[in-house]
């Protein structure tokens, strides 16, 4: 139908697109909304899904990273404990060796004590032993001198009275001659 440049109604007025082309390009026009829809849902989904697993995984190595701090928190608990159980150990095992150096000392010097007192009280022993002989010895001297001094004077003693016993009897002997001798004077 040609254009009626004129003020007048025109029936058929110019349309570009007919009503079935227009209703065919409707449609796709809503498929293609739809498909876009669809795509955008799609790509939104897999965002999503692609950031929980990003989620995820970060979760998965903050919990990984945790447990590891964890465990090296352990470790170094468990070093730590175990240092302090060589120290002690190491500082028990000095005290014990000072202590036993310490005893073995007090029994040396014990024993050395021991040995000198045994060893004075056997000196002591000899010193009074020599003392107490000496003491006999001299006893013994004293007795005999003494007995060699009774022995003398009983010897003496004798001698004497035999002396005087002889004396007596000359001089009886002489009072008789001389008795005689006057007699046979007269």
């Amino acid at each position: 139908a040609a254009h009626v440049h004129s003020g007048s109604y025109n029936p058929n007025p110019p349309a570009s697109v007919p009503p079935a082309a227009f209703s065919a390009g409707y449609d796709k026009v809503q498929q293609s909304t739809q498909h876009d829809a669809a795509m955008r849902e799609a790509e939104q989904r897999a965002a999503a899904e692609k950031q929980q697993e990003q989620h995820a995984k970060a979760q998965k190595q903050a919990q990984e990273e945790e447990a590891a701090r964890r465990q090296k928190e352990v470790e170094e608990r468990v070093a730590v404990e175990k240092m302090r159980r060589e120290r002690e150990a190491a500082e028990k095992k000095r005290v014990d060796e000072q202590m036993a150096a310490a005893e073995q000392q007090r029994r040396r010097h014990e024993l050395e004590q021991q040995a000198a007192q045994q060893a004075a009280d056997i000196k002591r022993q000899q010193e009074e032993d020599r003392h107490r002989k000496m003491a006999e010895l001299l006893a013994t001297e004293q007795a005999r001198q003494q007995q060699q001094q009774q022995a003398q004077a009983q010897a003496a003693a004798t001698m004497e009275r035999k002396k005087r016993e002889e004396e007596e009897q000359r001089r009886r002997q002489q009072q008789q001659q001389q008795q005689q001798q006057q007699q046979q004077a007269q």
